[in-house]
């Protein structure tokens, strides 16, 4: 294990489980309601694997596919099984349901070392599930596991961090396309994009200030960056059908990003503004931020309503 690497096993919980996940102070009416829509969007996720044989816009259908097998796959896998124990809630079921989470988050702490690439992904967006699961139930006395949750997805950020040698989970590229990727590259790329802009959403509702390593430090004047890509892409079910669609319109495939000021702007023109105008606020303004918003609404998929939703959060 790397210097300077630990275990959840090797780090000293409180004697009392402490909540941490608590909710950001109450809004005014307007925006209280906003983010109230965004927490039902966002509680919603797990059930589309529980109930409608889907998957969340943050968790690709090839990964799910593939979770019965490769590196670090095991924790995504028992995910998919411990949520069928969610169809008929009972108190017994929220017991037994949140004991196995909290056991989980003791293997995954134990193996996450030996995880790839996808596995180790794969086990942040399993903690994500979790996590949103933790957020829908409230505090109960079942669930009071947030240090451990929290605890266990900064040790494993951290560990993808240090593999990938970045500052953060977010690429510091904002190049949304990645020339000369395969289909299972871009699918790991736009799943970790994905990730990233879950949590800074999350970020938005709950105070996440304890998962440090998981902190995207996106580009200034950058609420959300790069957002979703096309549905088209992301739902393609093979390569040659996403290759079809990656040169079927390849003008309306390059990344746009959400400013402070709620323009919706191209990275192209942001990269290219933060070159001849550094530090300036003009960076993160568009004259198409219109034209950018209707172009994106016309592929977003089901991320699109949490994105419409945070950008009229006033921060």
């Amino acid at each position: 294990m790397p210097h300077g690497t630990k275990r959840l096993s090797d780090l000293t919980l409180p004697a009392m489980n402490i909540r941490f996940l608590k909710t950001r102070p109450k809004l005014k009416t307007g925006a209280q309601m906003i983010a109230n829509n965004m927490a039902r969007v966002l509680y919603s996720l797990p059930k589309m694997l529980i109930q409608h044989n889907s998957c969340p816009p943050f968790l690709h259908l090839q990964c799910v596919s593939a979770c019965n097998s490769g590196e670090g796959m095991e924790p995504l896998a028992n995910c998919i099984s411990l949520l069928a124990m969610l169809v008929n809630r009972s108190t017994g079921t929220a017991n037994l349901f949140w004991r196995n989470i909290r056991i989980e988050c003791d293997r995954i702490t134990s193996k996450f070392m030996s995880f790839n690439f996808q596995g180790l992904l794969a086990t942040v967006q399993t903690l994500f599930i979790y996590l949103l699961l933790r957020m829908a139930d409230g505090e109960t006395e079942h669930n009071n596991h947030d240090a451990a949750l929290l605890a266990t997805l900064t040790v494993v950020v951290g560990e993808l961090r240090r593999r990938e040698q970045c500052t953060s989970l977010a690429q510091e590229s904002l190049d949304i396309l990645c020339p000369g990727l395969s289909w299972g590259q871009w699918i790991y790329q736009e799943s970790r994009r994905r990730v990233c802009i879950l949590f800074r959403i999350i970020n938005m509702l709950v105070c996440m200030e304890q998962t440090s390593a998981c902190n995207t430090t996106g580009q200034p004047g950058l609420i959300l960056a790069p957002l979703p890509a096309r549905k088209q892409l992301w739902e393609a079910a093979s390569e040659e059908q996403w290759l079809q669609e990656l040169h079927r319109a390849p003008s309306v495939n390059g990344g746009f990003g959400l400013t402070e000021s709620g323009d919706l702007i191209e990275l192209g023109e942001y990269q290219m503004k933060s070159l001849s105008m550094p530090g300036s606020a003009e960076v993160c303004t568009s004259d198409k931020s219109k034209e950018n918003w209707e172009e994106w609404c016309a592929g977003m998929d089901d991320f699109g309503a949490l994105i419409m939703l945070a950008a009229s959060l006033p921060l």
